[in-house]
């Protein structure tokens, strides 16, 4: 049973399959209605007075209002004659609460309403628009923007319009910093629990608070770090000391791990010594389970799907849709150290264009998307969570219906949802946020340029990357928006070197975020890209990497627990693939 009706798609389709190059078959993008936008145009609707009343013209009146609604009196008009209906002082447009007939400004068009004036549960108007803020002291605040004097203390429309509202532990309150009951302090809310930076994990003699790397979960110390007598640790966890290459108790891929060089390293998975310290893969094979391999390609083709590393170190495929278009359930898992793929439980609703992502406990979440059939489909508000070891399960449901976007974890480790479609503004600027442990929903800053089908990457302290995507759904963008902890707008981080939409984008484990093929976005003859630009955030460049061996558009990319970039699936042109490429960062080569 669904827990909630699904939106029908009021604009078909926006999640379109792609048009092939040149001259070969091609599958149509469905179209894209834009939908209503958040405020209305500044001209006016049908009916609306442009100022004092001069004539028979019809459009909102700029005019600063009166002191207060028209109330009558013995005075001045009765009413307002608005496309022939006559309309009581201070009755409301039916199609915008906003504007209001006030006889004393306007007898033939509707007048804004004050600033202020409540128009719907956490929302004022404000120039003649309903919008979700909050009117404190005399001033106005977008939903989410803080108190400039109290960081723990925000713009929550859904709890107050007229008063600040404490943000719950754990929000961002500024670089490396966490609200804990109101104070603004550096540190880290794990699983509900603030600690000190520098504390160690009392299960985990590996892990600690950094703040500049996480403030809401442990962070893994530096590989090689002793954690007892003759263990260390790698990636986050104590494993027994292993040298290979000067003594010691002899390893193989079945140890795992191994010092080689005086670092410890996986040589089940380690492109630069696979197997054993002295072997070294070279393009086009990998190492997967401690042998240089080209790995099987996905067992079930799909694009539009969704891509995220389980916290058992697997990469998880989600969903997708088939080459006819029609949104999978199917779940699979690729094991890297065992060169194995898996069949895991199917969603309880087949859809594509969702997003997903990776709770710590380790439950994984599918939110928003597309669902139907490849004729009719639905833009979804349900979410759904696999448990490991578990099934699918419902959740709550979000307050919106969204897809075409990526799902990043932003500060005090909430999912941040910016951009791509949603039922409001349809192709739109919104960003939407989910506290996985209280199941609760929020809005974020709006990004400075609204855009679809953009690559969205996080780094280790919170901020946040939207890349490219499209504007209106017929062109690509490439501007890079940056999100920092605590901010509350976005900024301008540079652009690509080649705009696009329908990209993938990840991280390696030094921050630089790495994006895949996509296409150029363009309603006809647009191109699939092979290109892959490396973007890093602290030198401020974009380089071109090597190119991707299989030029594909809406395929998934992920970091892999080594550090590696999983690209899965896509669209070639003429129908969905398979696709696995992995891409190697130090080395600078896929393994196709």
């Amino acid at each position: 049973m669904r827990p909630l009706p699904r939106l029908r798609a009021a604009f078909p389709l926006l999640a379109s399959v792609a048009l092939a190059c040149g001259g070969g078959a091609t599958r149509a993008d469905a179209g894209a209605d834009a939908g209503r936008p958040l405020r209305p145009d500044s001209g006016a609707d049908a009916g609306a007075d442009a100022g004092p009343d001069a004539g028979p013209d019809a459009g909102p009146d700029a005019g600063p209002p009166d002191a207060g609604a028209w109330e009558g009196g013995d005075a001045g008009p009765s009413g307002c004659l608005i496309l022939g209906q006559l309309e009581s002082p201070a009755a409301a447009n039916p199609d915008n609460p906003c504007q209001v007939c006030d006889p004393r400004r306007s007898t033939t068009g509707w007048s804004l309403a004050p600033d202020g004036q409540g128009c719907g549960a956490g929302q004022l108007c404000l120039g003649g628009a309903c919008t979700l803020a909050c009117g404190i002291g005399g001033q106005f605040y977008d939903a989410g923007a803080l108190e400039p004097s109290a960081p723990c203390e925000a713009c929550q429309p859904a709890q107050s319009t007229t008063t600040w509202t404490r943000l719950p532990t754990g929000s961002a309150c500024g670089p490396r910093s966490i609200c804990s009951a109101g104070l603004c302090l550096v540190g880290c809310d794990v699983g509900g629990v603030v600690v000190d930076a520098g504390e160690l994990d009392v299960g985990n003699p590996c892990a600690a608070c950094d703040p500049s790397r996480s403030t809401s979960a442990w962070s893994a110390l530096t590989d090689g770090t002793a954690c007892g007598p003759g263990t260390f640790c790698f990636q986050g966890a104590c494993v027994d000391g292993c040298v290979a290459d000067g003594g010691g108790p002899a390893c193989g891929c079945a140890s795992g791990v191994q010092t080689c060089g005086g670092a410890p390293v996986d040589t089940c998975v380690e492109d630069l010594h696979c197997g054993s310290c002295a072997a070294t893969c070279q393009a086009p094979q990998g190492c997967f389970g401690g042998a240089c391999v080209i790995p099987a390609p996905m067992p079930t083709s799909r694009y539009l799907a969704s891509a995220v590393l389980g916290t058992d170190g697997r990469i998880y495929v989600l969903g997708g849709a088939n080459t006819a278009g029609a949104p999978l359930g199917a779940v699979e898992t690729f094991d890297p150290r065992a060169n194995v793929w898996a069949t895991a439980p199917s969603l309880e609703l087949p859809r594509y264009a969702m997003l997903a992502a990776v709770e710590p406990s380790g439950a994984i979440d599918a939110l928003g998307g597309y669902s139907g059939s490849a004729t009719q489909v639905y833009l979804e508000s349900s979410v759904e969570q696999l448990a490991p070891g578990g099934s699918w399960a419902y959740l709550a449901a979000s307050p919106e219906y969204f897809a075409n976007s990526t799902a990043a974890v932003g500060p005090g480790g909430a999912f941040y949802f910016p951009g791509g479609t949603n039922s409001v503004q349809g192709l739109g600027s919104r960003v939407f946020t989910y506290a996985p442990g209280t199941q609760t929903w929020g809005l974020g800053p709006d990004l400075a340029i609204a855009t679809a089908w953009p690559g969205v990457s996080a780094q280790a302290d919170g901020t946040i990357y939207v890349l490219g995507g499209t504007p209106d759904y017929a062109s690509p963008l490439g501007v890079i928006q940056r999100l920092s902890p605590g901010a509350s707008s976005w900024a301008d981080a540079g652009s690509l070197l080649a705009p696009r939409c329908k990209l993938g984008a990840a991280t390696d484990r030094a921050g630089n975020i790495y994006v895949v093929g996509g296409d150029t976005c363009r309603s006809a003859g647009f191109l699939l890209l092979d290109l892959t630009e490396a973007v890093s955030p602290d030198a401020g460049t974009v380089t071109v990497r090597a190119t991707l061996p299989n030029a594909a558009t809406q395929l998934a990319c992920v970091t892999g627990r080594e550090g590696r970039i999983y690209c899965v699936g896509g669209w070639d042109g003429y129908q969905a693939q398979n696709f696995l490429q992995i891409y190697d960062a130090p080395l600078d080569y896929w393994v196709p």
